[in-house]
């Protein structure tokens, strides 16, 4: 990606970020970035420099909250990417997204909806034991789930044939509803004592999904850029577990991952060619 597009990027995402950073520090609200966000604002005091997204995370309490209020809240330049606001939406974590912008990603190229440039928000679940029998068949029935709300959504194929009973049933329902099941299945780890996070909308397997909550909490500042982000307390416990010794070294190039996106417009760029409105 052109580097002046690229900064340009950060940009945006950064407003999108303080954004949601005022409205949480408004009603108090716990968040702080994580994934590569963090390993950015840890090693490069900001961006990795190759990065396309920007990540956070809140506690399940305080994303539930987040999505309640958003619609008074948040300005209106911004929109919330989530079931309520999108039927057809099929992550299980939202997305905030600046109106009047374009970051369009190749598996979404089939698909009408909001394409605007986002910051991730991840809901952070409780639990207070780990990899228990009964979690590890709820992560497997979500992760089914996900894939076959993707592919009815996407059209992209990514649900095998051995799947068909689920298929069926699945078959029944509306995305909205199967999304509000899937959110179900996710608040169910929190039974008992609150000792950990378990990241269920990361991507990542199970194992390691797990954070003790006394490494996250109370969140502190890190440098990142011309600004100040919130993160985990134990923010380099947090990033071995995910990467590893090898997030203090450089990747080479082929290992520098993005989202390769295959269209990139700003707010400035359409304003005189077509305002996109949305619901």
């Amino acid at each position: 990606m052109d580097k002046k597009v690229l900064d340009k990027l950060h940009d945006t995402m950064l407003e999108i970020y303080q954004e949601i950073s005022r409205i949480c520090d408004k009603y108090d609200l716990t968040y702080f970035v994580v994934g590569g966000t963090l390993l950015g604002a840890e090693v490069h005091k900001g961006y990795i420099p190759w990065d396309d997204d920007l990540d956070i995370a809140m506690p399940r309490d305080d994303y539930d909250k987040f999505i309640n209020i958003y619609a008074k809240e948040l300005g209106e330049r911004f929109y919330l990417h989530h079931t309520s606001t999108d039927p057809e939406y099929w992550l299980s974590f939202v997305k905030v997204r600046m109106n009047n912008t374009v970051f369009l990603e190749e598996k979404r190229k089939n698909v009408t909806a909001h394409a605007g440039i986002y910051v991730d928000i991840f809901p952070f679940d409780y639990t207070s034991e780990k990899n228990t029998k009964s979690q590890k068949l709820k992560w497997r029935l979500m992760t089914y789930l996900n894939n076959y709300i993707y592919q009815k959504v996407t059209g992209n194929q990514c649900v095998s044939k051995s799947g068909t009973f689920f298929n069926k049933i699945f078959d029944l329902f509306s995305i909205r509803k199967l999304s509000l099941f899937r959110d179900d299945i996710m608040r169910s780890f929190d039974k008992g004592e609150r000792k950990y996070y378990v990241d269920l909308a990361g991507g990542r397997k199970l194992d390691n999904s797990y954070f003790v909550i006394s490494d996250m909490l109370p969140i502190k500042e890190m440098k990142f850029g011309n600004i100040k982000v919130k993160a985990p307390k134990n923010s380099e416990a947090y990033l071995l577990q995910l990467y590893t010794e090898k997030y203090k070294t450089i990747p080479p190039v082929e290992e520098q991952i993005t989202h390769e996106p295959i269209e990139i417009k700003f707010e400035e760029d359409i304003i005189d060619e077509k305002v996109i409105k949305y619901k």
